[in-house]
């Protein structure tokens, strides 16, 4: 009886792996989709005029895609933060980090970001990054779920304390609307 529940145990676990290992596979696949997909924004942007290959805004954020889907198939977390934070300084990464976002910050300030489909573009460029990041990092992509779980299991509090609140809330209404019909019968036809 025990080595069967051994059994089914270690089955499970192996189901649970391979199940895992699809997920994760066909996740790194729709992150590497959505950097597809935010490169051909900006080369769209490119040919509608709106951003020059010499634009700051396309020299910052072209670049990195490519690098990016180039590594695609042997994608690692260090080569996604090397793209995304052009990590030169192998020694000093906190100096490189603070580069990036000096960069960054210019990049955001310039005028080109202020056409509603740049922005959506690095938008998508931003969330295709996040998306990366979690699917190619198990620690990362064991922590998002947790805290979607976590999220999910209090929206549903909140949603059904929200319908018991409004359920009681029908329930006094009705009350309320009983006693005012018992009141119209007892005043007559006339009030």
């Amino acid at each position: 009886m025990m080595s069967l529940l051994w059994l089914h145990a270690g089955l499970l676990l192996l189901v649970m792996g391979v199940f895992h290992h699809l997920f994760m596979r066909g996740l790194q696949e729709k992150a590497l989709f959505g950097m597809a997909k935010v490169r051909d924004a900006f080369v769209m942007l490119l040919a509608q005029s709106q951003l020059t290959q010499d634009d700051p805004v396309f020299a910052h954020f072209y670049p990195r895609i490519q690098r990016i889907l180039e590594q695609a198939p042997d994608l690692a977390l260090d080569d996604i933060a090397d793209a995304v934070f052009d990590l030169r300084f192998r020694g000093d990464h906190d100096h490189a980090l603070r580069l990036a976002q000096q960069k960054l910050t210019q990049v955001h300030g310039l005028q080109a970001m202020a056409h509603p489909k740049v922005r959506a573009a690095v938008c998508q460029y931003d969330q295709a990054v996040a998306l990366l990041m979690i699917s190619h990092s198990r620690l990362l992509g064991l922590l998002t779920a947790l805290g979607r779980l976590k999220a999910v299991q209090g929206l549903e509090r909140q949603l059904t304390m929200a319908r018991q609140s409004r359920i009681g809330f029908v329930v006094h209404n009705k009350r309320l609307l009983d006693r005012a019909q018992r009141s119209l019968r007892l005043l007559g036809p006339h009030a």
